[in-house]
């Protein structure tokens, strides 16, 4: 079993620098970690590639290469924000593999990364070798309402840590952010309120991913408030070839409660496909 990482475990991302990649209107942060077949990691709404668990990011690096980036906009990639869309997100993803020159990827996207990653399916077939979409939906828009009831500007957060939690979780802990990493970027309303608007106008056509013949592991908590079973099951049936597995106790924020449980089934996924591969 994967074990959470404590204190004394060396940091993977200080270890890492941060490079960059100029393209288009973009100038985009990444690291790049590990080795082994890569693995994109695409990050949520208000997210940078910081607050990836470290526990999650131990476990697949010990058997993949992990490339992160901070989306447009946000953390360390370039400060504009005149186009902050899901279309937009997904060509800075795919020009990025290309830079590296890879052949294909793995994508791991986490709810609004994770319709970036289906944007890159529909739009670059050729660059994915699978698809991992964890709390994960169909509709920005449905998304997007049941958001808009922990949005509060005077938070220094924005979005409520109730969103991402279940109140059963919540109640049991002293200190339910103690969970995240320490931020090193300040949270940046702005952007927050861009992205929230990029998801509000992405809506993917169903028939549109039913050509996507890569593996697909969608992942949700049972308790997501966010981007609930419903949403999940729905993202599953699009697909031809996909699996879906339930985070028992998980909320939207699962991967900060069972960090190790994710990376499991993400592993565990991932190793499948190389024995097929392998065949």
């Amino acid at each position: 079993m994967i074990q959470r990482l404590n204190s004394d475990v060396p940091d993977l991302l200080e270890n890492s620098p941060i490079k960059y990649l100029q393209h288009a209107d973009c100038h985009l942060a990444y690291r790049d970690i590990g080795c082994g077949p890569p693995v994109v990691l695409i990050m949520g709404i208000g997210g940078t590639m910081y607050e990836w668990d470290r526990t999650f990011l131990s476990a697949l690096a010990s058997t993949h290469r992990l490339i992160l980036c901070d989306n447009r906009g946000i953390g360390n990639s370039c400060p504009d924000i005149s186009d902050i869309s899901i279309p937009a997100m997904a060509e800075d993803i795919s020009c990025l593999v290309q830079a590296l020159n890879l052949s294909s990827v793995h994508l791991f996207g986490y709810s609004m990364g994770s319709m970036v990653g289906m944007e890159i399916a529909r739009r670059s077939p050729g660059i994915i070798a699978s698809l991992i979409l964890y709390a994960t939906s169909l509709s920005g828009h449905d998304t997007t309402q049941r958001i808009e009831p922990f949005v509060d500007m005077a938070l220094p957060e924005i979005i409520r840590i109730e969103a991402l939690f279940p109140e059963e979780w919540l109640s049991v802990q002293n200190d339910p952010g103690s969970v995240f990493p320490a931020p090193v970027h300040p949270i940046n309303g702005p952007v927050i309120m861009r992205q929230l608007s990029a998801i509000a106008q992405w809506e993917v056509p169903a028939p549109s991913l039913l050509s996507i013949s890569v593996p697909v592991l969608v992942l949700v908590g049972d308790q997501d408030l966010i981007t609930p079973l419903s949403e999940a099951k729905k993202v599953f049936r699009t697909f031809s070839h996909a699996s879906c597995n339930i985070i028992v106790g998980g909320g939207h924020g699962a991967m900060y409660q069972q960090p190790e449980v994710i990376a499991g089934h993400a592993l565990q996924f991932l190793s499948g496909i190389s024995r097929k591969n392998e065949q």
